[in-house]
């Protein structure tokens, strides 16, 4: 069953090359093999993807998506057919797409938690509603069918949206028969293929509605609803989060969410604010159980050629339950403030504050963990020389632990040249509660000797402690989700990255080599390539 949608849309592929009065369609391949992390997953693993699609002037596109990773030998499928204009302002997608509502308390598009001490959250915009999945992974997609339909009411428009959703995961043949897992809805999801013990079908559902009012694209107003459960094959439910040591207290069997989501923005200034509330509901010996948890996000960011400052923030209640939430929908209290300065040409410098703290206690633990970082840094980007320096402070604390943490970086460019780059830098990191330090230094060189090639090497010395990674960032493959890795011990990485593009392509190729302090390591080699026309 999962090779029929597949067979159906590579035969509409084939009629659509083979149509002499389809040629004038735009077509693109394109390929990778590499380590990375595959959408928003947290562990990075080796695979290889390919990818085509075929697009007809915006009507109708057609994309097809394989994905094989090595690691788990799993290979998953993503397609989807997306027709534009079969009325005047609506559109249709079938199969893979996303959805991100407001600013994504409810559903929205996963956000990547990268490892480096010094990324920063984005601000959170409502770019989309509903759109094709072109990443090639179902895991972060829904599947099934989505449509819009946009009225103009000058200077008002208003879109609505719907969507059914029914994504094949596999659980275990126990838990099937039992009718209850003991998994996460998120654990559930990322079993997209039959692998012992996971060998019984079921389907994760979700369909829901959401309005939006637009006015001069400057402001906006979404209101959403969405429901979520677990069903076989015949739609007969499952209950899914249920706990062998509390039967008569865990196990859900649905979920909804509703949300409201307010924003305006200009060229200087943006404001954003969204309430939701969630429902979960259970049927055990008690009976009907329903609990409901809120939510609110809202922020502001003012933007001026001499500075820039955005505050965000945002709190749940204990019960919120959100799982297809652009963070994984736990109970938690987050808050960003940034403040950045440009005084005076190329010189750049900014500090900002940033803070999470879990509201409930994770499975079998008893404190709450948070994490607080404070960072500050100062840069210049002139037309020859560009300077980073980089300071940042982590305070963790939860399951009895507390941490501190003293992060440092700092970044030289020298430009020799239009065609030549020289790189220096150094990174520190210094555990003050374990009383350990890790560093490196890094040097490297960027050449461009003609414009359709671009040679780059990396040379990095890491001195780490186990106890205390470095996060290196070395030469990463174009769109790189996870740029970089965290090092553990002494050694030397070689590195060097080739690429060449045109107007109808481009092909980059990466090689690493890892070296320990007894000579001996390993090798990696990573390619990617697309082509269009």
């Amino acid at each position: 069953m999962r090779l029929l949608p597949v067979m159906i849309i590579v035969t509409i592929m084939g009629l659509a090359v083979s149509a002499d009065h389809l040629w004038g369609a735009r077509y693109e391949v394109s390929g990778e093999y590499r380590r990375d992390v595959i959408d928003y997953d947290e562990n990075r693993r080796e695979f290889s993807r390919e990818k085509v699609l075929v697009d007809f002037d915006g009507d109708i596109t057609l994309f097809l998506a394989h994905s094989y990773v090595r690691t788990l030998e799993e290979h998953d499928i993503a397609w989807n057919i997306f027709i534009n204009n079969i009325l005047p302002g609506s559109s249709l997608i079938m199969g893979n797409f996303m959805i991100h509502c407001g600013s994504g308390l409810i559903v929205g598009v996963r956000q990547y938690e990268s490892s480096s001490p010094f990324a920063s959250r984005p601000f959170p915009t409502a770019s989309f509603v509903v759109k094709p999945a072109y990443s090639g992974s179902p895991v972060y997609s829904f599947h099934g069918i989505a449509a819009s339909q946009k009225f103009l009411f000058e200077p008002l428009s208003c879109s609505l949206y719907s969507f059914y959703s029914m994504r094949p995961r596999f659980i275990s043949e126990d838990d099937f028969k039992e009718r209850k897992v003991g998994s996460s809805l998120g654990t559930i999801n990322g079993k997209t293929g039959e692998r012992f013990p996971s060998v019984e079908p079921v389907y994760i559902r979700n369909f829901g509605l959401t309005a939006e009012i637009k006015g001069n694209d400057s402001c906006s107003l979404q209101m959403q609803y969405m429901g979520t459960d677990l069903t076989d094959s015949r739609l007969r439910a499952l209950s899914w989060d249920f706990r062998e040591d509390l039967p008569q207290e865990s196990g859900l069997d649905g979920v909804t969410g509703l949300s409201i989501f307010a924003r305006y923005g200009d060229d200087y200034f943006d404001a954003y604010a969204e309430a939701a509330m969630t429902g979960k509901s259970r049927t055990g010996k008690r009976g009907y159980i329903w609990n409901d948890g809120y939510a609110f996000s809202g922020g502001i960011r003012l933007r001026h050629p001499l500075f820039a400052l955005a505050c965000t923030s945002t709190m749940t209640g204990n019960n919120y339950y959100a799982p297809d939430s652009s963070t994984a929908g736990l109970p938690r209290r987050e808050w960003d403030m940034a403040l950045s300065v440009r005084p005076w040409g190329a010189l750049e410098a900014g500090a900002s504050h940033t803070g999470e703290r879990k509201t409930v206690p994770g499975l079998y633990e008893k404190d709450l963990r948070s994490k607080i970082r404070e960072r500050c840094y100062v840069k210049w980007h002139g037309k020859k020389l560009e300077t980073l320096l980089d300071l940042s402070w982590i305070h963790k604390e939860g399951s009895g632990n507390e941490e501190k943490e003293i992060h440092g970086k700092g970044d030289v460019s020298c430009f020799l040249g239009k065609r030549v780059r020289a790189d220096l830098g150094a990174l520190s990191f210094h555990s003050v509660t374990c009383q350990k330090t890790s560093w490196s230094v890094m040097t490297g060189m960027a050449v461009t000797p003609i414009d359709i090639l671009a040679i780059a090497f990396s040379y990095v010395r890491v001195q780490a402690d186990k106890k205390v990674p470095l996060y290196l960032v070395v030469l990463p493959l174009q769109n790189a989700l996870a740029s970089g890795i965290s090092e553990r011990g002494a050694g030397n990485i070689l590195a060097c990255k080739l690429a060449l593009k045109s107007g109808h392509g481009g092909f980059s190729l990466r090689y690493e080599q890892h070296l320990g302090q007894d000579g001996k390591g390993e090798s990696r080699l990573e390619a990617s390539g697309r082509l269009w026309w």
